[in-house]
């Protein structure tokens, strides 16, 4: 069966009444009826367009109601979805249709020059972009309208009969350690992703709010099935905006939302974020990267007693794989347990099963997992293991049967035999209340193979905090081994669209060093807060999507990695984007906010 099949068999709401509504304007929206009938014709007009089967369409737009159709409409015609981040640069998106192998571009108008470039580039015809001009804003002479797609013909879909082999959609993944990939989704990944959140019990009425970017894997599950499997209202944001989110969930009374680490750490700091505003939020999905108890603790100060902020942990590869469920409430960030049928196991370096408490790789083993990386054979051997398991990439340990997920394997730094966790770093360089963002990398010591650690931070503004401050502060708080050689200050870190640190740019000195500024102000303007959180495609500064979801455990505890390798209960905090939006792009993070990253790229890891 496929996924557009599955949508929309045994539906049993009322399908007439609006189901995407738009959080802008109420007064345009889509009931499942009107949703099932223009995919079912923009399937149609695809197909007459010239899409055949397993070609693939990438649609380059902000978030709006037509863009579930939109989505749905391309794998009902037998074509493979992909959605690349508006904000992307013409080298980013050439590299984004190449790699997926696009033949065809849906694209909104303020995108569609670089489009065309991007698409001249990797061989794209200009005759196969069609303009997503949902708000009849005006199109070029000569180009082909979304509406054009149109008409009284309605595609029938065909049936899949191997749902777990045949690809629905491309997700980008990668980015932290080179250009990203196209992660393989088939249909029955769709199904399963879909089912966890149509199948649990809550409480409450689900009205959910979608202001995350609608094409990674951690957010798309929730946008194009949640809404029509259940008859719940979705209300759509085009982009993040704090306040703008905060007055949709009070005006529509919105009892779930998604949201990524900058927004739970910025949106406290907004005048407007009360308790009677978020009064009606009863759960809040935090995914994309992760954060500590400690900081959600600023937002669990304001919210409801019964709301709950539940960090999920996952891979574009997989999809959610770990969360709780409503209303457990967890106070040591953990990433929760595995959802029904995933199986999760560490791994030591000889392959070895890891005891519970001591760290190792996280091997996952997903229902319905990624068919690989389109055209890269190499990257799609080394990401899965034997038997069904994929290898996450990340050092994680269970206790107690729930799973913590300190850091990444590559990113561990080796100094003197001992294993240095960059997260434990940060975390500890976070909890200065003068520093807003914190990267760590690990570069190998003059004359020595040894690693050793250098810390990249952002100060917050008016601070006059100087690097021996900062390094006196670690001394306090880490054994020697773990002490960094430099701090940079720097006026924003590099991260991808889910919020993932890119180390490797940090490495190749692609920052920009802070310059005082005269005018610096101590308290952070409600401008950076607001807006400069989440960008076309997710977060702060270039956000966006879905990767390594990985809440970590609150380091405040103790040391993440002991000197014998094992981890203790201990915490982190991986990957936190921020928003900043003035000359020193404040990024928000534990104790602040945070200028850029969030959609898709990285190890679009999700639950991309």
């Amino acid at each position: 069966m496929s996924y557009v099949q599955w949508l929309f068999e045994g539906l049993d709401y009322d399908q007439n009444k609006p189901i995407y509504i738009d959080a802008n304007n109420p007064e345009r929206s889509l009931s499942a009826a009107q949703v099932k009938s223009l995919v079912l014709k923009i399937g149609a007009g695809l197909q007459k367009f010239g899409l055949q089967k397993g070609d693939c369409a990438c649609v380059v737009s902000l978030n709006d109601i037509y863009y579930t159709p939109t989505y749905l409409g391309i794998i009902a015609a037998g074509g493979i979805f992909t959605g690349a981040n508006p904000a992307y640069t013409v080298f980013e998106l050439a590299h984004h249709l190449s790699v997926c192998n696009a033949k065809f571009v849906i694209a909104e108008l303020q995108t569609l020059a670089k489009v065309k470039e991007a698409a001249a580039e990797v061989g794209i015809p200009e005759s196969n972009i069609i303009i997503f001009d949902v708000h009849h804003h005006g199109m070029p002479s000569g180009a082909t309208s979304f509406w054009d797609l149109i008409s009284d013909d309605e595609i029938s879909v065909e049936d899949v009969a191997d749902s777990a082999n045949v690809p629905a959609s491309y997700i980008s993944s990668s980015g932290t350690s080179g250009l990203p990939k196209a992660v393989v989704i088939p249909h029955a990944y769709l199904i399963n992703q879909c089912q966890l959140q149509t199948e649990r019990k809550v409480p409450y009425e689900v009205s959910r709010l979608s202001c995350l970017p609608p094409f990674p894997a951690y957010a798309a599950p929730s946008q194009h099935g949640m809404p029509l499997k259940t008859g719940s209202p979705c209300y759509i944001m085009p982009r993040y905006d704090g306040n703008g989110a905060i007055d949709a969930i009070e005006k529509y009374q919105i009892t779930e939302v998604l949201f990524v680490p900058p927004m739970i750490l910025s949106l406290p700091l907004l005048p407007k974020c009360t308790g009677s505003a978020l009064a009606s939020l009863r759960q809040i999905f935090c995914g994309g990267a992760a954060i500590g108890y400690h900081i959600q603790e600023q937002l669990y100060a304001i919210l409801h007693p019964d709301a709950r902020i539940n960090q999920i942990y996952g891979m574009s590869e997989c999809g959610w794989v770990c969360g709780f469920q409503y209303p457990e409430k967890d106070e040591t960030s953990s990433v929760g347990r595995p959802f029904p049928g995933f199986t999760l196991r560490a791994v030591d370096d000889d392959g070895n099963d890891c005891p519970d408490g001591q760290a190792g790789e996280i091997y996952i083993k997903p229902p319905f997992p990624m068919l690989g990386y389109l055209n890269n054979a190499t990257a799609t051997a080394e990401a899965f293991a034997t038997d069904g398991w994929t290898r996450s990439g990340d050092v994680g340990y269970v206790k107690d049967t729930k799973w913590y997920v300190p850091d990444r394997k590559k990113d561990v730094i080796k100094v003197k035999g001992w294993q240095v966790s960059p997260t434990e770093l940060e975390s500890v360089l976070l909890l200065h209340e003068d520093i807003i963002d914190a990267g760590v990398i690990g570069i190998q010591a003059a004359n020595t193979f040894d690693g050793v650690p250098r810390a990249f931070v952002v100060l917050r503004p008016g601070s006059t905090l100087a690097e021996s401050d900062v390094k006196m502060w670690m001394r306090e708080r880490l054994a020697g081994y773990k002490q960094v050689d430099r701090v940079i200050f720097v006026t924003e870190l590099p991260r991808n669209p889910t919020g993932k640190i890119l180390r490797r740019l940090l490495l190749e000195g692609k920052y920009t060093e802070k310059v005082a500024a005269a005018d610096d102000q101590a308290v952070i303007p409600e401008g950076v807060a607001r807006e400069v959180l989440v960008t076309e495609n997710g977060t702060s500064g270039s956000v966006a999507t879905c990767e390594q979801i990985t809440p970590q455990q609150d380091f405040v505890q103790k040391d993440l990695i002991t000197e014998s390798g094992d981890s203790t209960p201990a915490a982190t905090w991986e990957h936190t984007d921020l928003p900043g939006e003035i000359a020193e792009k404040v990024p928000v993070v534990g104790n602040g906010i945070s200028s850029s990253a969030l959609p898709s790229e990285d190890h679009s890891n999700v639950p991309s």
